[in-house]
Parts: C-alpha cells; sequence; structure tokens
C-alpha cells in the first residue's frame, strides 16, 4: 500500500502498519465471529526527498494498493547437505548448518603478553569476527567471548568498551568490563557513562559518585529517559544533597523500576517521598502492566488501598512468563496484611475483607476495619 498524490506525482510508504482483532460469540450458535482490522500509518518523517504530508498534500490524496505479478519461472537444482528443519505452530524455516562453538578459534588469536593498542584493537576485532560466525545462542551461553575478551586487560579498557559503541558486543563485553576494571580506569568510565549507562556499577563500586556528579544529574534530569540502571539512582542518593531530591523523586513519578528507586531513596535524610508515591502511582495507571504491578508494591507500602487491587489482580492472573512478579505481590501481601497461606489463601481472604481495609501506620499493615 502506497499514500499517493496523483497531481504531484508523489508517493510515501507506511510508516507502521499493523493489525487488531477483535473476537465476538454469535448470537446464533456457538461459533466466534472474529472481525480483523488492518491500520496503515502515513506521516512526515523528515527523510530526504520524501514529500510533506500537509493538509494540501493529503488532500488530493488517495491510497494505492500494489500488487505482485508473476512475470515467469525458473527451475534449478540445489544440492546441500546437513540442513536442520525446524517448525512451530506458525511456520518452518530451514536454517544452513553453523560451526559449534570451539576454545581453539579464540586461543589461536594472537595476542602479546603486553599488547599495543593496536594490537588490543584487532584481537577484540578477531573474537567479534568469531561471534558473529557461529550460533548465536551457543554464544550468548558460553563463556569462552568472555574469556577471550577479558584477555585484553584492565589497560586496555577503552578498546572493551569501544568495542560496545555499535551495541551488538555490550553484552558478551559490558560483564567483562565491570568485572576487570581498575580505579586507574577512572577516566575512561567516566568519559563513557552516559553512552553505557551500566557502567554506573563501577562508580557506586569504587565510590567515584562525586566525580561522576555531571553526568549522573544530567542524564537524571533528561526527561525522556524513563529507565535506568538502578545503581544510578544509589548512585545520585549517595551524594546526600538535598539539592539533587527533586531529581531523584521526579524518577519516581515517571521512571520504571519504582521499586528500586524507592528503597534507594526513602531514607535519606529530610526527602519526602510520600507525595511523589502518590502522583508516581497515578502516573503508573497509565504504564504497561509490569511498570503498574511495580508501583502498586511501592504505593501499598504508605497505604493507597487501590494498589492491593493491582497486587491481587497479578495472583489471580499468575502469569507463568513472570514467576518473579507472582512471588513478588505474595510477599508483599503478606507483609501488609494479616494474611497467610498460598495465593488461593490470601485472594480469599482479601475478598472476605475487601471495602473494609483501614491501613495501621503503626503495624504497617491493612487490616479490618473494627
Amino acid at each position: 500500500f502506497y499514500l499517493a498524490n496523483p497531481l504531484r506525482r508523489e508517493a510515501i510508504e507506511p510508516e507502521m502498519a499493523a493489525m487488531e482483532w477483535s473476537v465476538f460469540r454469535s448470537d446464533t450458535d456457538d461459533g466466534l465471529i472474529t472481525e480483523q482490522t488492518f491500520m496503515l500509518h502515513f506521516g512526515n518523517r523528515g527523510l530526504p526527498n520524501r514529500p510533506d504530508v500537509s493538509p494540501e498534500w493529503l488532500a488530493d490524496a488517495r491510497l494505492v494498493e500494489v500488487a505482485m505479478r508473476t512475470d515467469g519461472s525458473a527451475q534449478a537444482a540445489l544440492e546441500r547437505s546437513g540442513l536442520t528443519l525446524t517448525t512451530n505452530n506458525y511456520d518452518a524455516d530451514v536454517y544452513w548448518p553453523q560451526p559449534p562453538l570451539q576454545s581453539a578459534w579464540f586461543s589461536h588469536a594472537p595476542l602479546a603478553a603486553r599488547p599495543s593498542k593496536e594490537q588490543a584493537r584487532q584481537f577484540v576485532d578477531d573474537v567479534t569476527a568469531v561471534i558473529n560466525n557461529v550460533d548465536s545462542d551457543e554464544a550468548r551461553h558460553s563463556d569462552l567471548p568472555r574469556e577471550a575478551f577479558a584477555r585484553v586487560g584492565a589497560e586496555n579498557l577503552d578498546v572493551l568498551i569501544a568495542a560496545m559503541d555499535g551495541g551488538e558486543m555490550e553484552y558478551y563485553i559490558m560483564p567483562v568490563v565491570l568485572r576487570i576494571a581498575i580505579p586507574a580506569n577512572q577516566a575512561v568510565v567516566l568519559r563513557s557513562l552516559r553512552r553505557h549507562p551500566d557502567l554506573v556499577d563501577l562508580v557506586v563500586k569504587f565510590h567515584w559518585e562525586q566525580q561522576a556528579r555531571p553526568t549522573l544529574l544530567s542524564v537524571l534530569a533528561d526527561p525522556r529517559i524513563k529507565y535506568l540502571p538502578k545503581n544510578w539512582v544509589v548512585a545520585t542518593a549517595a551524594l546526600h544533597d538535598p539539592s539533587t531530591y527533586p531529581l531523584l523523586l521526579n524518577y519516581l513519578i515517571h521512571g520504571h523500576g519504582r521499586w528500586a528507586t524507592y528503597n534507594a531513596i526513602r531514607h535519606l535524610p529530610g526527602i519526602s517521598v510520600k507525595p511523589a508515591v502518590r502522583q508516581a502511582w497515578a502516573a503508573a495507571k497509565g504504564d504497561d502492566w509490569m511498570n503498574k504491578v511495580e508501583a502498586a508494591q511501592v504505593a501499598a507500602q504508605i497505604g493507597i488501598p487501590d494498589a492491593l487491587d493491582t497486587l491481587i489482580q497479578v495472583l489471580r492472573i499468575d502469569d507463568v512468563g513472570h514467576p518473579e512478579q507472582f512471588d513478588h505481590a505474595v510477599q508483599s501481601l503478606r507483609r501488609l496484611t494479616p494474611a497467610t497461606g498460598d495465593a488461593g489463601s490470601i485472594v480469599a481472604w482479601y475478598e472476605a475483607h475487601r471495602g473494609h481495609l483501614t491501613f495501621d501506620p503503626r503495624r504497617h499493615k491493612f487490616v479490618p476495619a473494627s
């Protein structure tokens, strides 16, 4: 499909396509009726040579469907052994066989005992090439890539960090950087902190909070950033500076990971978290389910009643894909109410007392009103 303006001889392709299904039960029999909606989203992304999608442009535009046409066919014989056929309920694919990961491939990569920067870069490139040419699942579950990257040593930490800039190798290299870094690496770590936020673990490990302060605060103040590693908040809180409290509270309200943020800042001297928790709970009602549940854990801590409803709903859903969420909800409800037993017992207790609960700040529990 294209959105075309014949008068201007211009056309644009969709920025996004989506399909939605609605399923209804028939009024006349036991069958199901499925209604399918196909949505196309057009817009002006400011790309080179892309027409400006203005109201005037749209006035002469029409939706054009372009269909594929077969002009001919050809036949050829293909011989290949060792193919693997994998299938599921939706599709089937044939994959070319890939060689298993071998430690010799990494050990054969040359590296001097005290490599120069250029030698370290070449070695990292060689290891990256090996990873890119083997089965990705096998590489991700093997220690061999990380052991190889670690060979360049802390003196070449800048080479390893630079190799993460493309994003693809960060999964392998970041754990190595966090493990082998030494205090002498402070400068390169602080320079790279904004690009690679997980490096904040080193800021906390080596107590570089004051040196990292400008980056910690400028990133925390960016309203576009909704998720930061939990140690970003821990490092900022470690400054013990009341002038940072508004940034920390704002991140509690609007950022993700509210449970970790709450626990990192709630004991700071002179900070008032309860108003921010109420705002965070209100904001979380428009978030996705995972973030709403985490916000409910925080909101329940200060006695917000409808947060319990969300935690109880987690027990009812019992999402097998997120068992940790279920476990956290059970633990929170046992801690914040007199309910005991398994999830079913907790839900039954809640239903028996729902609408008659009050928060006792002294006991820090929701209890039945007397």
